[in-house]
């Protein structure tokens, strides 16, 4: 937890973002984003959309859909997500 109280921030040169529900939501984030890192930070964008969300540029966004993963691989992804998620899971109540 050190430096977790301070103003400093982490040097960013990528940012994941996964897509999740509307896709108003995130060309609403980008501006911000923007902003804050500059036109030139590398995102990497997980989504199941087709295209590209607007403000997002072609030369430094990587977009991963979804829907190219099939097959064994995301199985075993599937698995592996599942497994962690039960073992975070809070106990229910007696």
């Amino acid at each position: 937890m050190r430096y977790f109280f301070t103003i400093r921030e982490p040097q960013v040169s990528r940012i994941l973002l996964v897509e999740s529900g509307s896709r108003g939501l995130l060309e609403g984030i980008i501006p911000g984003i923007r902003k804050t890192y500059g036109n030139k930070i590398f995102v990497d964008l997980v989504t199941c959309y087709s295209g590209l969300p607007e403000g997002f540029h072609p030369e430094n966004t990587a977009v991963y859909r979804v829907t190219d993963y099939r097959g064994p691989f995301i199985a075993s992804w599937r698995e592996t997500i599942t497994r962690c998620s039960a073992s975070s899971a809070a106990p229910s109540p007696s």
